[in-house]
C-alpha cells in the first residue's frame, strides 16, 4: 500500500504541474503558442469530429423523433465576451455564455426545413410512418405521443451518441451498447440499428468519400464505377455488413433496411432539395448545418488559452500557492486516490497490472456520476442505483473483470462517490460565488 506522506507528496506535484502547464501567467503564453503553431490541425480534427457527431445527432432526431434542441451537438455554442471591469479585477478572463446554437444561428431551423423536406421526398412512406412523437408535458397531445423513461430519453438523445464518439475501439463501444441493452430491457434490435449507423459514419469519414462528408487528403475516393458506393461497417456482434448508397441520406437508409429486415428503399428519383440561404453553393442542409457549428467551434479555439486559465486572479496566476483553481483540483485527485485506495485494498494480493484495470472502472463511475461539464453521461445518472450497478457490473465484467470482484467494489466506490462528489462540488461552488452578484 502507499503511504498517505506519498500520496500527499505526489498530490501536491500535481497540483503544481497543473497550474504551471494551465493556469499561470507563463503557461497562457505558452498555450497561446502551441494553439496558433498547430492550428490548422486542430482545426481538422474539429471538422472531422463534429460533423460525424452532427451527422449522427440528425440520424438520432429523424429516427426517434427528438427535437435538435434537445441533442448536446446542436448546443454547443457559446457567446465570448470582455468581462466588466469589476469581474477581469476578480479574476475572469473571458466571459462565456453556453446557448442553444438554434437560437445562436436561425438560419438552422430554415435549413432543417430543407432537411425534412428531404426526408419526407427521399426515403418510403414506411420510414414516416415509424416515427412516433416523444411526449413533452405541457406540450403535445395526450394519447397522441409517448413518454419514455427518463433513462430512455437521456440514453437516445445524449449517451448513446457521446459512447460511440469516445476514442474507444468498436468492440468496446460494442460492449457498452449491449450492456445498456440488457440492463435497460432494451431490444437489442434498437440500440444494433444506432450502433450500425454511428460505425459506418465514423468509417466513412475515411474509406468512402460523398459530397457532403469527405476530407481531402484523408478520405479514400473509391474507385468511379456507375451505381452506388460501398460503406463498410460492423453490428453488435460484430459481424461485417456492406451498405450501398452515394450520400449520406443512402447510407441512413440502407442501415434502416439492412436492421429492420424490411423493404424500405431510398428514392433517387427528382432533384435533391437545394439549401438556398447558404452564401456560398447550393448545400444539402445537414452538411450546411455541421458547417455552421463546425466554424463556431473552430472560432473559440485562439479563446482556449484564456478559457481554461480563467476564474483566477493576477495574484493567484503569479503564485501556485494562492491558486484556488489549483486547490479545486486538488480536491479531485485527491478523491482519485481515495477510489484507487479502495481498490488496492480490496485487491491487495493482485498484480498492479490488475488492480490498473479495475481501478479505470471505479474511475470510469466517478466520472459518470459526478463529471461537471460534461455530456454523455446524463443517462447513467438517470438511472436507479439497481440498474447503474448492472449495466456498471455488465459492461465491465464483458470486458473481462470478475463479476464477484466488480459486486464488491461497486458498493464500496459507490458510497465513497456519494460521500466525496459534494466536497469536490462544493469548491467548485465557493470558486464562482465572488462572480455570483
Amino acid at each position: 500500500m502507499v503511504s498517505a506522506s506519498k500520496t500527499a507528496k505526489e498530490l501536491l506535484l500535481q497540483k503544481y504541474r497543473y497550474w504551471a502547464n494551465t493556469l499561470s501567467e507563463d503557461a497562457i503564453g505558452e498555450n497561446f503558442f502551441n494553439i496558433y503553431s498547430t492550428i490548422d490541425l486542430h482545426g481538422f480534427s474539429f471538422d472531422i469530429t463534429i460533423f460525424d457527431s452532427i451527422f449522427s445527432s440528425i440520424l438520432i432526431g429523424l429516427s426517434f423523433g427528438i427535437p435538435l434542441t434537445e441533442i448536446p451537438p446542436f448546443n454547443m455554442c457559446f457567446n465570448v465576451e470582455l468581462p466588466s471591469p469589476e469581474d477581469f479585477a476578480r479574476g475572469k478572463l473571458l466571459d462565456i455564455e453556453p446557448v442553444s446554437c438554434l437560437d445562436k444561428y436561425p438560419e438552422i431551423g430554415e435549413w432543417l426545413t430543407d432537411l425534412s423536406l428531404y426526408s419526407s421526398t427521399h426515403f418510403s412512406p414506411q420510414v414516416a410512418e415509424t416515427t412516433h412523437v416523444k411526449g413533452v408535458y405541457g406540450v403535445t397531445r395526450y394519447g397522441y405521443s409517448y413518454y419514455d423513461p427518463a433513462e430512455y430519453r437521456e440514453l437516445l438523445r445524449s449517451t448513446l451518441i457521446k459512447e460511440a464518439k469516445r476514442y474507444t475501439d468498436t468492440r468496446t463501444t460494442a460492449i457498452i451498447y449491449t450492456a445498456l441493452s440488457k440492463s435497460l430491457n432494451i431490444p437489442t434490435e434498437l440500440l444494433d440499428y444506432i450502433f450500425t449507423l454511428f460505425n459506418a459514419i465514423e468509417r466513412a469519414k475515411i474509406e468512402a468519400a460523398m459530397s457532403e462528408y469527405s476530407w481531402s487528403d484523408h478520405t479514400i475516393a473509391q474507385e468511379e464505377k456507375p451505381g452506388s458506393i460501398e460503406f463498410k461497417t460492423h453490428d453488435l456482434a460484430m459481424r461485417e455488413i456492406t451498405l450501398l448508397g452515394d450520400s449520406m441520406a443512402d447510407l441512413w437508409g440502407g442501415a434502416y433496411s439492412d436492421v429492420a429486415i424490411s423493404d424500405i428503399s431510398v428514392v433517387t428519383d427528382g432533384e435533391v432539395p437545394l439549401v438556398e440561404q447558404f452564401p456560398l453553393e447550393p448545400k444539402r442542409a445537414e452538411a450546411a448545418i455541421g458547417e455552421v457549428i463546425s466554424t463556431e467551434a473552430k472560432s473559440r479555439l485562439e479563446y482556449t488559452p484564456l478559457l481554461v486559465a480563467n476564474y483566477q486572479t493576477a495574484e493567484e496566476r503569479a503564485d501556485f500557492t494562492k491558486s484556488r483553481r489549483a486547490d479545486t483540483y486538488g480536491v479531485s485527485r485527491a478523491i482519485y486516490y481515495r477510489l484507487k485506495e479502495i481498490v488496492d485494498r480490496e485487491l491487495k494480493d493482485a498484480p498492479s497490472f490488475i488492480r490498473n484495470q479495475y481501478n479505470v472502472a471505479v474511475q470510469q463511475l466517478y466520472s459518470r456520476l459526478t463529471r461537471i461539464g460534461g455530456w454523455g453521461s446524463e443517462a447513467y445518472r438517470a438511472m436507479d442505483l439497481d440498474t447503474l450497478k448492472a449495466t456498471w457490473i455488465e459492461e465491465w465484467s464483458s470486458k473481462g473483470l470478475d463479476r464477484e470482484v466488480l459486486e464488491s467494489l461497486f458498493s464500496k466506490a459507490y458510497r465513497a462517490i456519494k460521500t466525496y462528489a459534494p466536497i469536490r462540488l462544493a469548491s467548485k461552488i465557493k470558486l464562482m460565488a465572488r462572480y455570483m452578484g
